[in-house]
């Protein structure tokens, strides 16, 4: 099997490495290679493994996260010789090639999925969250309780790009709670998580609205309902595209934001009172990438941002991932066609090069960008 890996100097002219070139992340520049990998040894009957499976993945992506890991990798195979190469991506689908005695969910050759159930632990003793970071090693010894099968009617590709986005979705509807006859907004609307928002918001209540900066990229929605923000230090405003006038405040009931640190003190004024607002992440998740033009994020503006939410009665909702029942949720809407994941690439191991460029660096990339296995 052939996947793509950051190399050390030293890596570069191992005989199973084929070596691409560098890519430049903010000021890191970082080598990229593809190697072969064997099938790992996989003792079924070590009492380590009774509840383990082994997994060949067939497809795999990155989110907004493995950017910052990325660098931090780059760093360990920079500094470390004995850490000659590394591997990123956190989001993948494949098969079950080999499993411990006490599995009971699988059999081999089932085509599973990661379930990140997060707070709580898929099972006893189990880790929650991120299933891997290293899903581009193309081997995965997984716990039977962080894998889900794969629907019949869900291809590889879709798989890989479903979990994160869709459990994450799904718990921020839920912890929200929104209610039929009720009207949202969902910020940063090309980011994944706010397309996944978008099926599970309308699967409740349709009078949803999304903001964007540019709405060629999001043909597939009524001009009507897209709102664009207008930032500046002075005056910061939303405003409707179709009509070209200021959004009035009090409008929402619910705000979701990917990235609270770019919008949240300048959009609470558009809650209703006693609305609520849900975030799942922010922008700038390394120092390299803050916006500082974009970044609302200061000490004054927070304590203002607090002082507003507690004259309004209004409920800032913090949320990480989602539960095992919020993905079999989402899957279930994936099942009554009523939620996909939006692809916009897919490439092959040797094609690493341009899966990093699009997947962090394309400001016109808009749904998940894939790596293909097969």
């Amino acid at each position: 099997m052939k996947s793509f890996a950051i190399l050390g100097e030293e890596a570069k002219s191992f005989p199973f490495v084929q070596y691409l070139g560098k890519v430049s992340i903010g000021e890191t520049y970082i080598n990229i290679g593809v190697m072969e990998h064997e099938q790992p040894d996989f003792d079924e009957d070590a009492p380590d493994n009774a509840n383990m499976v082994l997994v060949k993945v067939r497809a795999l992506s990155c989110n907004y996260r493995d950017k910052s890991i990325m660098l931090l990798h780059a760093q360990q195979v920079k500094e470390n010789p004995r850490i000659p190469f590394s591997f990123i991506g956190s989001e993948f689908s494949g098969t079950v090639v080999a499993m411990g005695k006490n599995v009971s969910n699988f059999r081999i050759n089932d085509d599973v999925m990661p379930n990140a159930s997060y707070p709580d632990p898929p099972a006893e003793g189990v880790l929650p969250g991120i299933v891997s970071n290293h899903t581009g090693a193309g081997w995965l010894k997984i716990h039977e309780s962080k894998l889900i099968k794969k629907p019949q009617e869900m291809t590889h590709v879709e798989a890989t790009c479903f979990c994160l986005g869709a459990q994450t979705a799904m718990s921020m509807v839920r912890r929200s709670n929104l209610r039929p006859g009720e009207s949202s907004l969902i910020m940063s609307a090309r980011s994944v998580t706010s397309q996944f928002l978008y099926d599970a918001v309308t699967n409740i209540s349709p009078d949803v609205f999304l903001s964007t900066t540019d709405p060629a990229k999001i043909s597939n929605i009524d001009i009507n309902r897209l709102i664009r923000p207008k930032y500046s230090e002075e005056h910061s405003f939303l405003q409707n595209f179709a009509t070209g006038l200021p959004v009035e405040f009090d409008k929402y009931d619910v705000i979701f934001d990917p990235f609270f640190d770019l919008h949240i003190d300048r959009i609470l004024p558009y809650l209703k009172a006693g609305g609520r607002y849900i975030t799942c992440g922010l922008q700038g998740q390394h120092p390299e990438f803050v916006d500082k033009d974009r970044s609302s994020s200061t000490n004054s503006s927070f304590n203002n941002t607090l002082y507003f939410a507690i004259m309004r009665n209004l409920t800032i909702i913090g949320n990480c991932i989602g539960t095992s029942g919020d993905l079999r949720n989402g899957l279930k809407l994936f099942e009554d066609g009523l939620m996909r994941p939006n692809i916009d690439t897919i490439y092959s191991p040797e094609e690493a090069l341009r899966f990093i460029e699009h997947t962090f660096l394309d400001e016109n990339k808009n749904g998940k960008v894939v790596m293909s296995l097969d």
